[in-house]
């Protein structure tokens, strides 16, 4: 049992020191009287102060400014001329609004047909990774700059009827499709096949539909009576060219629009063969490169510069992506196991189908696993959209987004970053279009790259404006209510979609259970460790989620695997007013071998050893496996060991026989439920103004980019502290601050051990605080500690003192340093010297408004909130 490290003095400290203060002849009516007297004319008299009775001012809102934003608009979901539906925003729906039908893609799903079980050449799309990959195995041609990895990818089909042109007219058909790359107009087409028989699926169509679609597509398992083929720059209909002012695009948006001379069916109208369909037609759409001569680019083993690779010796169909597609026909899965394999072994035997050779583990990462099949065996039938005429023309407003459950959504980034350095030095990001290559090669052999490292080349950027995340929404969500918030970062090489195809349970115990939303944000590709554009866009898909969904912010949690157990560290730490608590699993605090290696990718900057101080109200759970090869177990201890150091809430569980993998095959997540709900080491509510404030600003983890700078990306404050400056010759700067205004009693812990069995025997080591009844009461004082210090800033309301009343004000620091007092009455500079510097220092003129009197008859605010 003992006192938090830094706590040294006695309860009755803080009236002693205010006695030593008056004996010494320095507590006078000034503005800031120190040790020495000052000339009046230099310290400044009570005329100078601002009057008190200002509105209280708050401490900043916690996290960065871009997580308040409103939600941005890229051009890509931005109407042209007669197009006036907002975009659904959630990939596999479809819906009807403003005489508009509309399908939401997914994206970057764009890989085609399954034509290889193994990593065969040539090598996958650069975001296509190992425990994270694509079903699909077609690639694009070598030629980046045309077609970045990502130029046939469909992002949305609208349908609308045009009006007549002029009496005696028929109507037409417009169709807008829109991609989420394009550099050039015409490096991709797009097919849509339209049956207008009503005779359905498996009928065969009427006796004018085809099976063979022609434009080099072949059969693909879905009769057609009519086929729209468009390259941007042209189109035609049934092998027919179109006149050129049929077809606009707007490579802006990234959209290509055909009015179509097909006449729309009235209701009831009439099929040949006796059938009738209303004013329905079924419509088929499929996305690939541009053969330079109206068609579709074949698929050739290995991708040359304008055409695509990855046929494997199968004739599959020319297509890189499909349309409508539904949730429920994307399927996502764990590796299919032996079902033999005993559960110590699991992790084993996946490690061993990596090692094979194998192109993914699991499916589903990319919802692409139902297309990739289909394609394989040329039969697209279910993937339509059974559009009604009769609802366009009638403005029906109708979706089926989903209402709960698993969702992936689309946002658009609020920023262009072309020009932005990586923030590894490297070079700048060709942001904007597709997806930046960043593995070196174009087509290494599967030797190239390290079997047992899942490491190799992940740094590839998503680049597009456009960004995936998956949000989990409970059965009970009530958005009158709001509902708890839950992140959880996927792992290194892993996708948005990683916890669904891997771990549901953790879905099903982490948010269903709890009532939680849950949260995984793609964060721009697959190893981007959360700093940087990485971080940026975590909180860019949080703050599109607070848009969309009702949150409560005072009960949000943090976790994740592996990589995304890194993040838990990283955002407890910058940003600790953010979360009630993390949960870690596997996760590697550091890239060096006695801190926890993370495979080398994350620069020696990004260290979160260095900023366990923050973490001071944020209590961490964090299981381990003792026999884990990728994030050997002596890196969480060392962590954890620093965290036992400072005296603050965590619990390491470290489990004999796990491995890296073992705690996902498992998928039991139990007692970390119970640790987020509050049953021990602290509640799940946020800590809003705590008494005590420690936080460490080291700004070389800050964002590289000033842009990203500007957008809040910079840890230097957390609470009722911000503005932490570091000096020049000072690599961090560490606040620690203590307020006396609602009464401070230090915190007393204890270490302690265990044997848990939940999921299974592990060890727990741990550090808890015990239940104290004695409470010192309330002084307008203020303590702060400063090393390698330069300026901070104070708010002084927010740290629960009154600026109506002089403030005791102790300042022990390592140099020089500017405090900035903050609050209704603006901001006061107080400048200390090395070593202890006592003052008292006056803020405003007369009492307060707005300050209850204690049982003394002092004035203070009032409560702190939780946590000391």
């Amino acid at each position: 049992m003992n006192d938090e490290p830094a706590e040294r003095w006695t309860p009755d400290e803080g009236v002693a020191r205010r006695s030593v203060l008056r004996t010494a002849g320095t507590l006078v009516g000034l503005g800031v009287a120190g040790p020495a007297a000052a000339d009046p004319d230099e310290r400044g008299g009570r005329d100078d102060l601002p009057a008190c009775g200002g509105e209280p001012t708050t401490a900043p809102r916690p996290g960065p400014d871009v997580l308040y934003d409103s939600p941005a608009v890229a051009p890509q979901f931005e109407n042209g001329d007669g197009w006036e539906a907002d975009p659904l925003l959630v990939s596999g729906a479809t819906g009807y609004d403003a005489g508009e039908f509309r399908y939401q893609d997914w994206i970057y799903d764009d890989h085609g047909a399954d034509t290889s079980p193994t990593r065969t050449p040539p090598t996958e799309q650069p975001s296509n990774t190992v425990y994270g990959g694509a079903t699909g195995d077609i690639v694009y041609p070598t030629d980046d700059d045309r077609f970045r990895h990502n130029a046939a990818d469909l992002l949305e089909v609208r349908c609308r009827v045009v009006d007549p042109d002029g009496a005696g007219e028929p109507e037409r058909v417009a169709y807008r499709f829109t991609l989420n790359t394009m550099v050039e107009p015409d490096a991709a087409v797009v097919a849509l096949g339209i049956d207008t028989s009503g005779e359905g699926v498996g009928a065969g169509g009427s006796a004018d539909a085809v099976r063979d679609w022609g434009y080099g597509l072949g059969d693909l398992g879905a009769p057609v009576e009519h086929r729209l083929v468009t390259w941007g720059t042209g189109a035609e209909l049934d092998g027919e060219a179109l006149p050129d002012d049929a077809v606009t695009v707007d490579t802006n948006r990234n959209q290509i629009e055909v009015v179509v001379p097909l006449e729309p069916p009235a209701a009831a109208a009439a099929v040949p063969g006796g059938g009738e369909n209303g004013a329905v037609w079924r419509h088929y759409c499929v996305t690939g490169v541009h053969d330079g001569d109206g068609a579709f680019a074949s698929i050739a083993e290995r991708p040359t510069a304008d055409q695509p690779g990855g046929a494997n010796g199968q004739d599959v169909p020319p297509v890189f992506n499909v349309g409508f597609r539904r949730p429920d026909q994307e399927p996502m899965g764990a590796p299919n196991f032996d079902e033999d394999t005993e559960p110590a072994d699991l992790g084993g035997e996946l490690r061993e189908t990596h090692g094979n050779g194998s192109r993914a583990v699991g499916f589903g990462h990319w919802r692409d696993h139902g297309q990739a099949r289909a394609l394989a065996d040329r039969e697209l039938a279910l993937f339509h959209a059974d559009i009604d005429f009769e609802k366009l023309r009638d403005g029906v407003a109708e979706t089926d987004v989903p209402t709960g459950g698993f969702v992936d959504r689309l946002y658009a980034s609020r920023v262009d970053l072309m020009g932005l350095q990586s923030g590894t030095g490297d070079g700048a990001y060709r942001y904007g279009e597709g997806v930046e290559d960043r593995r070196g090669s174009q087509d290494p052999s599967p030797g190239d790259r390290d079997a047992e490292s899942p490491s190799a080349g992940h740094e590839d950027v998503l680049s597009g404006r456009i960004q995936p995340y998956s949000v989990y929404v409970p059965s009970s969500y009530d958005p009158a209510e709001g509902a708890p918030l839950h992140v959880h970062p996927h792992s290194l090489s892993g996708t948005y979609n990683q916890y669904a195809v891997y771990t549901p349970d953790l879905l099903a115990e982490l948010g269903e259970e709890r009532g939680a939303l849950v949260l995984t944000p793609e964060a721009r590709g697959p190893g981007q460790w959360y700093h940087d554009v990485g971080e940026l866009a975590v909180f860019e898909a949080w703050a599109d989620l607070r848009a969309r969904y009702a949150v409560d912010e005072d009960r949000v949690t943090v976790g994740g695997y592996s990589m995304g157990g890194y993040a838990t560290y990283r955002f407890c730490s910058h940003y600790p007013d953010l979360f009630a608590k993390g949960f870690a699993t596997v996760g590697p605090p550091d890239e060096a071998a006695e801190g926890g290696p993370s495979d080398g990718r994350v620069d020696s900057r990004h260290n979160v050893l260095q900023v366990t101080d923050n973490l001071r109200h944020v209590p961490l759970l964090m299981w381990n496996g003792a026999n884990d090869e990728l994030v050997p177990v002596t890196g969480p201890v060392n962590y954890a060991r620093r965290l036992r150091e400072h005296g603050y809430r965590h619990e390491l569980d470290v489990f004999p026989g796990y491995d890296h993998f073992l705690f996902a095959v498992r998928d039991n997540w139990g007692r970390g439920k119970r640790f987020l709900d509050g049953a021990f080491l602290g509640d799940g509510t946020v800590t809003r103004s705590p008494a005590r404030v420690t936080y460490r600003a080291v700004p070389e983890m800050d964002a590289v980019s000033p842009e990203l700078r500007d957008l809040g990306l910079v840890h230097d404050g957390a609470y009722w502290v911000d503005d932490i400056t570091p000096r020049e010759d000072a690599a961090s700067g560490l606040v620690n601050a203590i307020s006396h205004g609602d009464g401070y009693t230090p915190r007393l812990t204890e270490d302690y051990r265990g044997v848990g069995r939940d999921p299974d025997p592990n060890l727990q080591r741990g550090t808890r605080v015990l239940d104290q009844t004695v409470r010192k009461p309330g002084t307008n004082e203020l303590d702060v500690t400063l090393e390698g210090v330069e300026t901070a800033t104070v708010h002084v309301e927010a740290a629960d003192l009154n600026p109506g009343r002089a403030v005791v004000l102790t300042v022990e620091s390592d140099g020089p340093a500017t405090l900035v007092l903050k609050g209704s009455f603006g901001e006061r500079e107080v400048q200390v010297e090395s070593g202890t510097t006592e003052q008292l220092v006056r803020l405003c003129t007369r009492g307060f408004g707005g300050f209850r009197p204690d049982a003394d008859g002092d004035e203070r605010p009032g409560s702190a909130g939780p946590g000391t």
